[in-house]
């Protein structure tokens, strides 16, 4: 189980990023920075993770126009940047000029999977807040993992955990544990070389990309195949694309179902985040404690201090109604797939079900609310009242063909269905206005929900006058 190569991967002296505010580079940037290196990056738009890389000593450049940024100012010796990063840009057109060295994000986690004994977990969805749960419960004990993440988690202030010392395993001889997000966008996830892949559920998704489901089965097969040595797939064995997917691979699998009630039961009572959906992701995490050798009282144990995570059913507060002393809970949310808001709105009306549920929802790109709008506008039900605001471009991702499509024709489109019935539902065009109507229709027996992948995370940031404790 040891991994070897003859040149292991290691930062240079300097690097620099591109596209450095993003969650999966600042990242790689962070670990950077603690290596020693010098660091340096571009990104189009200020954030509180360009702020923070600055704080940890990076130099972060904010343009929307790079014309005028020379790499020959920051010598270095690697680029690094994000896949939605054209091949065209003007700092890769440089570095080819000046024969710097360039990786893609994935390519990069690709390197450092080479050389560590790598958890890559995959899938449609529960990608982060699985991630997270196995670093969590393996900081617990002690086994000190390097964790990159696609979100921010509480206990490690960020978007990723950097070990600090050398752990004896005896599972796990002269190896590092390395547990990432394999994100399966334009097959990224076809570039790591993992030990213990999971995969949490493969539905139709980044049909901007894949072709159709038949084609995502493809790639996922592909990659199950580039398992290392005696690795091993942890699967979500309820998912019948997963099944069909792993059909051929019979030896290499271990298996786990909510149906598993006893496991699911220990599990239920002690984690802190609602959910059968996160009863799930937590049995994906238990599995992998367990062929790492972790007992069960271990495994428990660390499941039981996760927190969650930033923009996962995260309670960021409270609103203050007008004229009352009525507090009401603030959720955010990133669900931007059907699948998705379902298992959200399903896991709040569990844990208040005697509120009304108000739902101020965001699309994440046009494509993606074209694609499966039919299963969009079947994926609101639990919601008492729904604000459907309009779609969010995604830089990179939007093509002109795929604009045709609005907030307005898919709020038109639940009013029709019988199910929906006679519940308020509106449509915004910004989110000035979307935190108008908030505003207006607030009751006191209300739980607010801003959901989506967009910038409509700022809204319920906005509206807090109490934070949690």
């Amino acid at each position: 189980m040891i991994k070897q190569q003859s040149k292991p991967f290691a930062f240079p002296s300097s690097v620099f990023f591109i596209g450095i505010g993003g969650i999966e580079v600042s990242a790689l940037a962070k670990l950077a920075l603690y290596e020693g290196a010098r660091v340096a990056g571009t990104d189009l738009l200020e954030s509180g993770i360009t702020r923070e890389l600055r704080n940890f000593g990076a130099e972060v450049t904010i343009a929307k126009t790079i014309e005028s940024i020379s790499l020959l100012a920051y010598k270095p010796k690697l680029i690094i940047y994000s896949l939605a990063v054209s091949p065209e840009h003007q700092l890769l057109r440089q570095a080819k000029k000046l024969r710097i060295k360039t990786l893609k994000t994935n390519e990069a986690l690709g390197e450092i999977s080479k050389i560590r004994y790598t958890v890559a977990v995959s899938g449609m969805h529960g990608k982060s807040t699985t991630t997270s749960m196995i670093g969590v419960m393996l900081e617990s004990a002690c086994l000190d993992p390097l964790v990159i993440v696609g979100t921010k988690v509480p206990q490690w202030s960020g978007n990723i955990r950097i070990k600090k010392h050398q752990v004896r395993n005896k599972k796990l001889p002269n190896n590092d544990i390395f547990v990432l997000e394999a994100d399966e966008y334009r097959s990224k996830m076809l570039a790591l070389h993992p030990d213990i892949i999971v995969l949490t559920r493969v539905e139709e998704d980044h049909l901007d990309y894949y072709k159709n489901l038949a084609h995502i089965k493809r790639e996922f097969r592909k990659y199950v195949r580039g398992l290392e040595e005696r690795g091993v797939v942890i699967a979500n064995w309820e998912d019948k694309n997963i099944r069909d997917i792993l059909s051929r691979l019979s030896d290499s699998i271990v298996r786990y179902n909510y149906r598993d009630l006893k496991i699911a039961q220990k599990i239920k009572k002690i984690l802190k985040v609602p959910g059968k959906h996160n009863v799930q992701n937590a049995l994906a995490a238990y599995a992998v404690g367990a062929r790492l050798g972790l007992s069960e009282k271990q495994i428990l144990k660390g499941l039981a201090r996760f927190k969650g995570t930033w923009r996962r059913l995260e309670l960021v507060g409270y609103y203050k109604l007008q004229t009352t002393n009525y507090k009401l809970p603030i959720i955010s949310d990133y669900a931007h797939h059907p699948t998705e808001i379902r298992a959200s709105l399903q896991a709040l009306r569990e844990k208040y079900p005697k509120k009304r549920l108000v739902l101020a929802y965001q699309p994440h790109q046009h494509n993606r609310t074209k694609m499966l709008f039919n299963q969009f506008i079947e994926s609101f039900e639990t919601a008492d009242v729904l604000i459907l605001n309009e779609i969010f471009d995604v830089a990179g991702r939007e093509e002109k063909n795929d604009q045709n499509v609005s907030s307005a024709q898919l709020a038109n489109a639940i009013k029709k269905r019988r199910e929906w019935g006679r519940k308020p539902i509106y449509y915004s065009k910004n989110l000035q206005e979307t935190r108008k109507k908030i505003k207006t229709l607030a009751h006191k027996n209300d739980v607010l929900i801003i959901m989506g992948a967009g910038d409509i995370d700022m809204i319920a940031r906005e509206l807090v006058v109490q934070k949690t404790v």
